[in-house]
């Protein structure tokens, strides 16, 4: 990451000039290497992360590169949310979030802070980051402003369970599948042996309708209004229907939860295939003899995948450090360490061929596996953005409710027009709850 580090020296340098007459210090050459009073540096967040986990990836990698900063991490839980440290007063320097939290949680705590002096001051390169990660928070901000740092990626894939296939005799699903090529492959997976009932395929298709290929948003983009009842969503709700239709193949009918979807994959192992996010396999058992593929895409739209969903670094206005903040983020986010994640198998949101052509190299428990799934698709454009002074606070819910009234289309047997009718008039009452 040349610019990033390279900015820095010019900043101070410049403050040198200006002090030559009492100094002779020299320029640092990196933003770590100046002596500096220490200081210490509060990360929380809303997503979880343990105290171990903050220490391997974030805490201990500061303080070898920043030997002036400590690292403090307050872990989520019972008095320590993001929203009681800023009730007491003790808001931290840096946190992490979902794009889709960004008005309810860190724009609404006042943590919201624009990034785009840092950004000119350090002459740091946005346009290594994929667009459409960019994307999502302008949708939240109407373009004005620059709220976070991409730090996470994600892309839904489709995993499979070999033996399976192979136990029926089956060729395995293959890159580039269409939604009604994989139906068709769903069909043919769904029967009973030996006494067995083996379903299909699962899906976990709560975040295929957040992050829809479609790119089609819950809300009118012109009006605090439902945008639902329409052909589009119409579409995508048949489409994903039609799988679950499969005689054999419903999902389990005790509980509104997703959780069974994929625990009838990776633990009871009667599912043959499964959609979910990338990095899934973490959690499969070692008798699961798995393999992954891209995720179906629609016959229209190739290669689009889901849209991006990322998590953002931001600093928090109230910090009294957002330079070394600044150089922080710009360090865990610097080429190097991206490579590194990309060759553990994990996907990152900075947009360059050698990344991803790194990709899960040094991962042993990723040899032999398709690992061209995780890029195969393209990420899906960013739903349109919405007229300015609308209310975006309520687009979660508004998922929320297209994703319950898909789950009672599956559950209850709701038709499709009946099922996004009283969807477009709740996420309609909730707009008139919030005025």
């Amino acid at each position: 990451m040349r610019k990033a580090r390279i900015a820095p020296l010019v900043s101070l340098a410049a403050i040198i000039a200006l002090t030559a007459c009492t100094t002779t210090e020299t320029s640092p050459k990196s933003p770590g290497d100046t002596k500096k009073e220490p200081i210490e540096l509060v990360f929380a967040t809303h997503l979880g992360m343990s105290q171990e986990t903050f220490n391997k990836e974030i805490g201990d990698p500061i303080r070898q590169k920043f030997p002036y900063i400590t690292p403090k991490y307050i872990e989520r839980g019972n008095g320590t949310n993001l929203n009681d440290l800023v009730s007491a007063g003790t808001a931290p320097d840096i946190t992490w979030f979902v794009h889709s939290s960004f008005v309810n949680t860190i724009q609404q705590l006042g943590l919201d802070y624009d990034l785009t002096d840092l950004i000119k001051k350090y002459n740091y390169d946005m346009n290594r980051y994929y667009p459409q990660a960019l994307e999502t928070l302008k949708y939240y901000t109407g373009g004005k402003g620059i709220y976070g740092i991409p730090k996470e990626i994600s892309q839904s894939v489709l995993y499979y369970n070999k033996d399976i296939f192979d136990k029926f005799g089956v060729p395995y699903p293959k890159d580039g599948m269409t939604w009604d090529e994989a139906y068709e492959l769903a069909r043919t997976m769904t029967r009973t042996v030996d006494g067995t009932a083996y379903r299909g395929m699962s899906t976990f298709y709560s975040t295929i309708l957040r992050e829809n290929q479609l790119s089609i948003s819950p809300l009118s983009p012109t009006e605090d209004k439902a945008n639902v009842n329409n052909d589009q969503w119409k579409q995508l709700l048949l489409t994903l229907d039609k799988i679950y239709k499969i005689p054999g193949n419903n999902r389990p009918t005790n509980t509104r939860s997703i959780t069974p979807e994929v625990e009838q994959f990776e633990k009871q192992l009667n599912v043959a295939m499964l959609i979910s996010g990338y990095g899934r396999q973490v959690n499969f058992p070692p008798n699961l003899n798995w393999d992954v593929v891209s995720m179906p895409t629609f016959k229209d739209k190739p290669k689009v995948g889901q849209q991006s969903s990322p998590t953002f670094w931001g600093i928090t206005p109230t910090s009294k450090h957002k330079e070394d903040a600044f150089e922080v983020i710009m360090y865990l986010m610097n080429d190097e360490r991206m490579m590194d994640n990309s060759k553990k198998g994990l996907l990152t949101p900075v947009n360059k061929p050698e990344i991803r052509k790194a990709f899960g190299t040094d991962a042993p428990e990723l040899k032999g596996k398709n690992l061209e799934a995780a890029y195969y698709n393209t990420y899906a454009p960013i739903e349109p953005a919405r007229a300015s002074g609308l209310n975006n606070a309520i687009r979660q819910d508004a998922i929320n409710i297209v994703n319950d009234a898909f789950t009672d289309m599956l559950l209850n047997n709701i038709d499709v027009n009946t099922a996004l009718r009283q969807a477009d008039e709740k996420i309609n009452q909730k707009f008139v709850e919030k005025k």
